[in-house]
């Protein structure tokens, strides 16, 4: 396994803050478009699907940060909020919590956090001082994860530029199965991992990727496409911030 850093897809990164931040400003904000959708031919570019019909990273966030429930944090200098926008025109229940982990995915505080959410809102569910996240600058990070109307929310925020951060070398394993013709990926990691990516090297795609990982939390993802469970083990690779490799399955 090559010890080298991989940076999460830019335009991923670029366009989910973007767009999480200004949802947060509704009603002010009530609408987000994002350049561009997808390339006609092999390209670098900021399409968030390639060519082939893959999706890169950037839209599996964009699955995420256009569901009609959407849990953001924001840093506004002074405080840091969990803001909870609800764009459905119905009441929807959300339950959960907010926990300050660790590098290594021990808990350092959390925080339930619950309320019905109204219809067409916009909702600050939790907030700390940034004094006290000052005090402990490096020592971790910020998790939410809720239950909202049979849907899971869930976002990460980090108190400095990903560089400064002192990310552990998290190493994730994958164990694919095939199950009367459902091809899944279960990830499990040690210490905590940013961004998981899981790419096929062929046609292709997951349900989800680009997410939190945490130990003793596996995440099962499952594969649409034309490939056997074989060929994507064979070809199988597991990117996340601070370490790419393929694993061992």
């Amino acid at each position: 396994m090559p010890d080298v850093v991989s940076e999460p897809s830019t335009a991923g990164v670029s366009i989910k803050t973007a767009s999480e931040f200004w949802r947060a400003n509704k009603p002010l904000c009530r609408g987000i478009l994002y350049w561009q959708l997808n390339d006609c031919w092999p390209v670098s570019s900021w399409s968030s699907i390639e060519y082939t019909g893959r999706w890169k990273q950037l839209h599996y966030h964009a699955k995420r940060f256009f569901a009609p429930q959407l849990a953001v944090f924001v840093d506004d200098g002074e405080t840091l909020k969990l803001n909870v926008i609800n764009d459905e025109h119905r009441q929807v229940n959300a339950k959960g919590q907010v926990t300050w982990y660790d590098w290594q995915g021990e808990v350092i505080d959390t925080w339930p956090v619950e309320a019905m959410l109204e219809e067409d809102g916009n909702h600050v569910l939790w907030q700390c001082d940034r004094n006290v996240i000052v005090e402990r600058q490096h020592e971790g990070f910020f998790h939410v994860d809720m239950e909202c109307d049979g849907q899971t929310l869930t976002n990460t925020w980090f108190d400095d530029v990903y560089k400064r951060l002192p990310l552990p070398k998290a190493t994730v394993n994958a164990l694919v199965e095939d199950t009367d013709g459902t091809i899944t990926v279960t990830l499990s990691t040690d210490k905590p991992a940013f961004f998981v990516h899981a790419e096929f090297a062929d046609e292709g795609r997951f349900n989800d990727s680009s997410f939190t990982l945490m130990p003793c939390r596996p995440v099962t993802l499952t594969y649409t496409g034309s490939a056997t469970a074989d060929e994507i083990r064979s070809q199988l690779s597991i990117y996340h911030l601070a370490q790419s490799y393929t694993p061992t399955h």
